[in-house]
């Protein structure tokens, strides 16, 4: 999808609610202080520089992270995805993890177990040694989470650590998923369950061999977010599986984007586009939605853009 596609796009999901400023106008305006929810998507080759650019276009990564703070990072790269575009670029995850620690953070960890090789796929890897040899991975156990709102599930077990640290910065890639369609930021909290969880997640049992219940998946993925809701999401669309997700291989695009933002329902909103899907397409978006997480409404937005060469 162009970028001048993917704008038009963007603008005709929600005209009729916001018709007096266009989606395109307002992504031209300087960042600024606004009433409304904010998305930066980014567009270039160099994706660190892409991704400091997002953030920058929310306010900076200050606005998030305060000196002394501990920063978990929820992460979409565990060592069992195997192929380039299943799992977030190495780039998007060091740059997020730079500017945490040039906000002031006191501690950087990841909230999953990551692949043994992330660092070493990007030459950044090497140039920024000191600061990845400082990022740990997460040593809590899980807890047993109480989820009163829930409607699919009512409790989750869920490491302890993502209720421990004081920002939550989450890290998908927008790809596609035979369960769910898309997975994006809403379907990347189950990084933070227990594998016995998420397979309850799947099929509403606990008994091995059960048939998969997508409805129930949905909707249990949107209850798992009324637990905690990330600080900051940074979201990896630089290239994509769009079918045989979430492992692949599959069809690959290459949109070299990053999207920014607060609102993890409308960033998956934008990424349902990029898979040409409505974002009422999507069961776990409008789960989410009806429980106030976040806005399905994509005009009543402030899409900041950039291109970076």
């Amino acid at each position: 999808m162009h970028r001048r596609s993917f704008l038009k796009s963007a603008a005709a999901l929600g005209a009729a609610a916001f018709a007096s400023q266009s989606v395109l106008s307002r992504a031209l305006a300087a960042p600024g202080p606004t009433s409304l929810p904010v998305v930066s998507s980014v567009e270039g080759p160099d994706y660190f520089n892409s991704t400091l650019k997002a953030v920058d276009l929310l306010g900076g990564m200050g606005r998030f992270v305060k000196p002394g703070s501990t920063v978990g990072l929820l992460a979409n790269v565990p060592g069992w995805l195997k192929v380039p575009g299943t799992y977030a670029r190495t780039e998007v995850v060091l740059a997020t993890a730079k500017m945490a620690a040039d906000a002031g953070a006191k501690k950087i960890f990841f909230l999953l177990r990551v692949a043994p090789n992330l660092w070493s796929r990007s030459p950044l890897g090497a140039e920024h040694q000191a600061l990845v040899s400082s990022i740990t991975e997460a040593s809590g156990p899980y807890i047993t989470k109480e989820i009163p709102q829930g409607l699919a599930i009512k409790k989750a077990d869920m490491i302890k650590d993502l209720f421990e640290c004081d920002v939550l910065i989450n890290i998908p890639i927008f790809k596609h998923h035979g369960g769910t369609i898309l997975t994006g930021c809403l379907k990347n909290v189950m990084g933070a369950c227990s594998g016995t969880t998420n397979r309850f997640f799947h099929s509403g049992s606990t008994q091995s061999g059960a048939k998969e219940d997508l409805g129930f998946l949905a909707q249990a993925i949107a209850d798992a977010n009324l637990v905690r809701k990330p600080d900051l999401c940074v979201v990896d669309a630089t290239e994509f599986l769009i079918n045989n997700g979430p492992a692949g291989p599959g069809e690959i695009r290459k949109e070299h984007r990053v999207f920014a933002g607060t609102d993890p329902v409308l960033l998956d909103c934008f990424g349902a586009q990029l898979h040409n899907r409505q974002p009422s397409d999507i069961r776990v978006i409008k789960a989410a939605a009806a429980h106030g997480i976040g806005t399905m409404d994509m005009a009543a937005c402030e899409l900041r853009t950039a291109s970076l060469g």
